[in-house]
């Protein structure tokens, strides 16, 4: 399934663009179209990002739910691009806005290429997909509005999700419960979690039920693997996790284990934590710092179990209305990934 994948992902995006190979995204020309500037500055920069790899967890989702539903993943390929695109395109953004240096082991597309470039990709890969669904002939009318209707939906999510973030990170004194984290996350990276599922339960024409309680499980795994995210920043020294090492602190992110911990430290303790916070300081001593006060209050490990729990309820859930019609096993699997992962 993913050598599959791989292969489309890479044919959606060859090496050059020329008047044939553009036609999935740009349908018609009136004058001259300057194929080398568009090759150098768009396919090339979102080629050299997707192709780097990835977990390619969103598409396979999506593949993994059609083929629990008894439907062959391989006709639907081209929607498990489109989820990956749109993914693609929120971390090219949100690299910028974060000021990250590194992604998936190499230097950010802004950092690499100059952030107007990265900019117009990373907006590109926003509306380039659904070129995907509007020039398929081989849905229905009904079916390309139910998908363009999810992905509109999701997509402001993602954005609705992103904007709290930003405010949280550039005001790391304000006070954030963790209701009002939960509801971000929820937004921001359950979006395209609940989109791969949605979209496969369209594809695979399943009710309104059916997509509903498949959105509920997604949503949950999609807010666990972001908690792990967030844990994985604060622990990892493995070189896997493809980012700086307490990036988070830098950005002065507020993370579940940063709204677990100023929760319960000490008055000084906890102001020491929020004036590292405000600095975005690169400063390994003070990085240090913040992740050991972060640390003295079993933030971490609170927010690993917070994650676990979220997804076994959740599965549980879905297994016990869906296990004796639809074959879950790797849909089992793929969620105890999200949360066992170390990087």
């Amino acid at each position: 399934m993913k050598d599959e994948f791989e292969d489309y992902l890479a044919k959606s995006f060859p090496k050059t663009w020329d008047s044939k190979s553009i036609k999935l995204f740009l349908k018609k020309n009136k004058y001259d179209v300057d194929f080398q500037a568009l090759s150098f500055n768009l396919n090339e920069p979102i080629r050299d990002f997707i192709l780097r790899g990835g977990k390619r967890l969103r598409p396979t989702l999506l593949l993994l739910t059609l083929e629990a539903f008894g439907v062959k993943h391989e006709k639907y390929l081209k929607y498990a691009v489109l989820i990956e695109l749109v993914h693609n395109g929120t971390l090219i953004l949100d690299d910028i806005e974060d000021r990250g240096l590194l992604r998936r082991g190499l230097p950010t597309m802004h950092k690499k290429f100059g952030t107007d470039v990265a900019v117009n990709a990373g907006a590109s890969l926003h509306v380039l997909p659904m070129s995907i669904v509007l020039s398929n002939k081989d849905l229905s009318n009904e079916k390309k509005i139910k998908l363009v209707n999810i992905y509109t939906e999701e997509l402001s999510n993602v954005c609705f999700g992103q904007t709290l973030d930003i405010y949280w990170h550039n005001n790391p004194e304000y006070k954030v419960s963790v209701e009002k984290y939960l509801e971000m996350v929820r937004l921001k990276t359950g979006s395209l979690m609940r989109m791969s599922v949605r979209m496969a339960c369209i594809l695979a024409e399943k009710d309104k039920k059916t997509e509903d309680d498949f959105k509920n499980f997604a949503e949950s795994i999609g807010m666990a693997f972001q908690v792990i995210d967030d844990v994985l920043d604060l622990k990892s020294t493995n070189g896997k996790f493809g980012k700086s090492y307490g990036n988070d602190i830098s950005e002065g992110k507020i993370s579940l284990p940063v709204v677990y911990a100023l929760e319960h430290l000490s008055p000084i303790d906890r102001d020491g934590l929020i004036q590292i916070l405000k600095r975005h300081t690169r400063n390994k001593k003070y990085i240090r710092k913040a992740i050991n006060l972060i640390n003295s209050t079993g933030a971490i490990t609170n927010s690993v179990s917070f994650a676990k729990n979220l997804v076994s309820k959740s599965y549980k859930r879905l297994e016990k209305d869906y296990s004796n019609i639809y074959d879950l096993g790797k849909i089992k699997e793929i969620s105890a990934y999200f949360v066992n992962r170390d990087y």
